[in-house]
């Protein structure tokens, strides 16, 4: 066969001669065999591998409800029990194991659960060469044999539940099938198999306890943060009794509205606001952050479990409760730990030594999990469009999951869009991947590769191979997910790219379908180079390596965006609310005092139409033109506003040579009054869902209504975390009739 399994419970015997032949010369040679008291999923399994197998040859094999005297197919537990005769052990496939075998006179196709459909799509990939490359196109090659070796495969997959959330296929759940997804997102029909649903899905604990509901009666029984309870998206006291009992109520409330699903998920908020209260504080010096969890976990599935023993309560193991409990601590046995990889360098393994705290917490949760869940990332969530070169280390992450008995994987990738570069791949391989993470993996891509680029493939796989380079020759270069551009790229690496993407073009010229999925990775990869540092793209630009001119780059990303189904560009940010790329360094004419006698390279500044604004109510916070300003565009809102901030990244602070740096924002009041708060800002880190600095700003600071350059911190780079961003926001006061933010700008040091 194409493909050797190696992989626990895997059986692979092979002869090296063709053995069953389905098709001689367009002319059929084998009859599918259904019983006439057949399962819905073998009829549709059978149906799948008829349409296939006529797409490949032109020939229709013949159907019958008995065995024939010439070559059959057995599809389906029961019809394969025609010829096995109760001698192979269905239940050893587990939940969704497939077995192929094959000899001189009969094919077995079939499998526990979902099984049978992919063990029929199993062989037309490995035996056929079919691919399924993305939801509206299979890659089928044509020939008028399908014949195959002597083969006995049963093969198990290690995780029971593979999920991944890529818009591209997300509830196409006839792709879901061919994939091998089964999870959450990827949603099949029972009868075809179904898939692992969690009540809930994630950081459920508002919901089960909402402080709406419950905050005005009960503020006891959320989180104390500096000595007040916080009644606003808030964790709950998981020390406080009565709120417990609440909880289970309303757990085994839910779970008896949702009696289908296996799992309910008790996870925390997101964000790092966890109860700091006196008994809290005890609890979480005896027993660590998880074990306070871990501990209101085990009571809430005791609970749970005198009602519903066959059903789970997941949880996380996420941010603050990463780390393993103290005092011997442990989940009880239908208590799933789901762990969280947000923090990591995603550029290397996660046995890797910039991973080392994420894999030691790997390894202590396996030793006292039964039940180990993950929630992995793909996917750069503040730029969607522009590489991030994780695709080489996916394959080693699924096996070191496997090899510290995680039982199912979660896969969070681009949900909003449904491509970007080299999208479809990277969705491609990872769920192949979540199947067999031992698989050929370099053959794999390869197959895709030749299936979904056509005569570009070769160089298109040589420039994604090369990708990661920058990591592999620099030891203090990371990868997070939260990254607004490329810094780590040299010229050179940006060179070598954009001549593999024109080597690429230059060979699919008169193939639209090719050339197009070529043109729009390419379109991406230049818009890495929209966000570039000035003076790279200068440098890009200059080595006359790109075939888009700048000039026209944004009508013809937007006409390709369009087609290719891109929404976002960034995480909750729609692509129309533009501007999409705003260059890191591009001066205003009225340069900040401090600034005046600076070189041009020494500071540099981010204009209010760079940030991304979120929560506006109505009209109170938008883009207006102010003549006063530097560019004569500002934020303007009302200092009341509630629940809305604006944010801009510090990227550019990467690949700077700097001990600290200095930041300040420009800004006015209208009509301050007295000493009151007009505005907050500060810094965020979305990887640790942590403020790192929060500072006020006062409605009487600005004098005549005048824009005032205002210092705000100072970055040590020792402590800086490059996904970090600068924020601004509102304070809910009554302080002015309104504010405008002009621009914040940082001098390094």
């Amino acid at each position: 066969m194409k493909k050797i399994f190696v992989i626990l419970f895997l059986i692979v015997l092979s002869t090296g001669i063709f053995a069953f032949d389905l098709v001689i010369n367009g002319e059929p040679k084998a009859t599918v065999i259904i019983p006439k008291d057949a399962e819905y999923i073998d009829i549709y399994a059978k149906d799948e591998l008829i349409k296939y197998v006529k797409e490949i040859s032109g020939a229709t094999l013949p159907v019958s409800d008995k065995i024939t005297k010439g070559q059959n197919v057995f599809i389906g537990q029961k019809s394969a029990d025609l010829v096995l005769k109760g001698k192979f052990d269905w239940q050893s496939l587990k939940s969704d194991g497939i077995l192929i075998k094959a000899s001189n006179k009969n094919l077995i196709l079939a499998g526990h659960n979902s099984g049978t459909l992919y063990a029929v799509y199993t062989f037309l990939e490995d035996q056929c060469g079919v691919k399924y490359i993305i939801p509206t196109e299979d890659h089928i090659p044509k020939s008028q044999n399908i014949s195959c070796q002597n083969l006995n495969i049963k093969f198990v997959p290690p995780f029971f539940s593979r999920e991944t959330n890529w818009a591209s296929n997300n509830y196409v759940w006839e792709y879901n099938l061919k994939l091998k997804l089964n999870g959450q997102n990827n949603p099949v029909p029972k009868e075809l198999g179904g898939h692992v649903v969690l009540t809930g899905f994630c950081h459920t604990f508002n919901n089960l306890m909402n402080p709406e509901i419950y905050g005005p009666e009960h503020p006891e029984w959320f989180a104390e943060r500096d000595g007040k309870r916080v009644l606003s998206y808030a964790q709950p006291c998981l020390t406080n009794e009565d709120m417990t009992k609440e909880f289970i109520k309303n757990v085994l409330e839910t779970m008896k509205n949702n009696p289908e699903d296996k799992i309910i998920s008790c996870t925390q908020n997101d964000n790092q606001e966890y109860c700091t209260c006196e008994k809290c504080k005890v609890a979480a010096e005896k027993y660590g952050q998880s074990g306070v969890l871990i501990n209101f976990i085990n009571k809430v599935a005791k609970e749970v479990k005198k009602v519903y023993p066959d059903r789970y309560v997941e949880t996380f193991a996420y941010q603050y409760t990463r780390s393993l409990p103290l005092g011997g601590v442990k989940p009880d046995d239908n208590v799933i730990i789901r762990l969280c990889s947000i923090e990591c360098d995603f550029a290397r393994p996660f046995d890797a030594i910039t991973n080392k705290s994420f894999y030691d917490d790997l390894k202590g949760w396996s030793s006292i999990a039964k039940n180990l869940f993950i929630w992995d990332y793909s996917n750069n969530y503040s730029n969607y469009l522009i590489p991030h070169p994780d695709f080489q280390v996916q394959q080693r992450n699924m096996q070191i999951f496997h090899k510290n008995n995680v039982v199912a994987v979660f896969n969070e990738g681009d949900y909003e869009n449904k491509n970007s570069f080299f999208g479809h791949y990277k969705r491609y391989i990872i769920s192949k991947l979540l199947w067999d993470p031992y698989l050929d993996f370099d053959e794999e891509s390869i197959d895709f590769f030749k299936a979904y680029y056509g005569d570009a493939w070769k160089d298109l796989y040589l420039c994604m191979k090369e990708l990661d380079r920058p990591f592999r020759d620099n030891d203090f270069i990371l990868l997070p997910i939260y990254m607004g551009n490329n810094y780590y790229y040299t010229l050179e690496d940006w060179v070598f790219a954009f001549e593999q993407f024109n080597k690429a073009l230059d060979k699919v010229k008169d193939q639209k379908k090719y050339y197009d999925r070529v043109l729009f990775d390419l379109l991406c990869l230049q818009a890495g180079v929209f966000v570039s540092d000035i003076k790279m793209q200068d440098e890009i630009i200059k080595s006359g390596c790109l075939r888009i001119d700048m000039k026209d780059f944004l009508p013809l990303l937007d006409e390709y965006r369009k087609a290719e189904g891109v929404v976002s560009w960034a995480e909750r940010d729609p692509y129309e609310d533009g501007p999409y790329f705003i260059s890191t360094n591009i001066k205003s004419e009225k340069i900040p005092d401090i600034c005046k006698d600076l070189d041009e390279d020494m500071w540099f500044e981010y204009e209010a139409k760079a940030f991304k604004n979120y929560y506006p109510e109505g009209d109170k916070l938008h883009f207006s033109e102010d003549s006063k300003a530097s560019d004569g565009i500002v934020i303007s809102y009302n200092p009341n506003t509630k629940w809305w901030y604006s944010e801009k990244a510090l990227y550019d602070l990467a690949h700077r040579n700097w001990t600290t740096a200095d930041v300040y924002l420009t800004y006015r009041v209208v009509n301050g009054k007295d000493h009151r708060p007009a505005l907050k800002c500060g810094f965020y880190s979305p990887t640790r869902k942590k403020f790192i600095f929060e500072k006020v700003l006062y409605a009487d600071d600005t004098l005549d209504n005048e824009y005032k350059d205002a210092y705000i911190y100072t970055i040590n780079r020792d402590d800086y975390d490059i996904t970090e961003y600068f924020w601004i926001g509102g304070t809910e006061e009554d302080s002015c009739d309104g504010v405008y933010v002009d621009r914040f700008f940082v001098i390094p040091r």
